[in-house]
């Protein structure tokens, strides 16, 4: 079954769309599960952390900066990365039964979890309703660049001139 797999640049929009797309979702009686990664952002609107986010409003630490206090053996650039608090959150997700699965996002941080990218390689292999996953422009390791290259995917890559109107085009190609 095809999935349908956003790229794009940090901060152009990716999570954004996801939420909206969901809400939009919801608001058609749908079943949608999943989850988002939130930016932080300190009171001098400086990048702080990141938080996972289940489309039910369960909130995890996923990363915070170095300097933030939050020690972790996991590090992406200057982000500690909170593995076992990021795996308590994200991975019931996969035990929920919905026909539509929303993963924000398949990138650096959340592949250091093993469990997780154990449960995506499951996931993508025996799913049987809709998956919109978010991923990193570039990089990503083997697993992302294998949902990419996948020509039964619907890839999109988010930009600031079609990210507003993305919505539109995504909905139709879930309801198919």
């Amino acid at each position: 079954m095809p999935y349908i797999i956003l790229q794009g640049l940090p901060g152009i929009g990716k999570t954004t769309l996801t939420k909206k797309i969901a809400t939009k979702l919801k608001d058609m009686a749908l079943e949608v599960t999943g989850f988002y990664t939130e930016e932080l952002r300190d009171s001098k609107n400086y990048r702080i952390g990141f938080d996972i986010v289940t489309l039910d409003n369960v909130r995890g630490v996923l990363a915070r900066k170095s300097n933030a206090g939050s020690e972790s053996k996991y590090k992406v650039g200057s982000y500690n990365v909170h593995i076992e608090e990021f795996e308590k959150v994200a991975l019931p997700i996969f035990n929920k039964t919905s026909s539509i699965l929303i993963i924000d996002e398949i990138g650096k941080m959340e592949l250091l979890s093993k469990k997780f990218e154990a449960k995506i390689k499951t996931v993508l292999t025996g799913q049987k309703g809709k998956i919109i996953a978010t991923v990193p422009l570039k990089g990503g390791g083997p697993l992302v660049q294998k949902l990419k290259s996948d020509t039964s995917n619907h890839l999109f890559t988010v930009n600031v001139a079609n990210r507003d109107n993305l919505v539109e085009e995504i909905i139709p190609l879930i309801l198919q």
